[in-house]
């Protein structure tokens, strides 16, 4: 069983901090999208390490009693067989820690806006303004530019 998620993973938040898996349990962003490139970031030495981890077994950049994934198998957690991106799987038998493409799979959480209001999970509308709206705007670009072309999964 090996875990795909830091080979194909980009997580986006309103400040800019990239993450290849979720902050729950991988704590420390692998860069800033406001202050580096994409390519950067995306084999940057933070995203090494942690795919070096995944590669030799350790999980060590992982929180395997935090992460549902490690504990159950589940979810990006599975037989290399059963790897369908042909990308991905080819990264993962030749043991690559530096990827040859871009992330496949966008997790754009950088825009708190809705134009929702319920009791569930807010009782105001809320909108982005000043400097978290121009902050959400240069992001969104780059992601557009930079991101969405090369993706085949796009979560907001």
């Amino acid at each position: 069983m090996i875990c795909t998620r830091p080979f194909e993973w980009y997580e986006v938040h309103p400040d800019g901090s990239v993450f290849l898996c979720c902050p729950a349990w991988l704590k420390r962003p692998v860069g800033n999208l406001l202050t580096q490139s994409v390519e950067e970031i995306w084999n940057g030495a933070r995203a090494r390490e942690i795919r070096k981890t995944i590669l030799n077994g350790s999980y060590h950049c992982c929180n395997s009693k935090r992460c549902p994934f490690l504990a159950n198998g589940n979810g990006p957690v599975m037989l290399r067989e059963a790897i369908a991106d042909r990308e991905v799987r080819l990264a993962l038998e030749n043991g690559l820690s530096t990827l040859p493409y871009r992330p496949k799979k966008l997790n754009l959480c950088f825009d708190h806006s809705c134009n929702i209001a319920c009791p569930t999970c807010r009782t105001v509308k809320r909108q982005a303004n000043g400097v978290e709206l121009e902050r959400a705007r240069r992001i969104a670009e780059l992601v557009l530019d930079q991101l969405i072309p090369n993706a085949t999964e796009v979560t907001l």
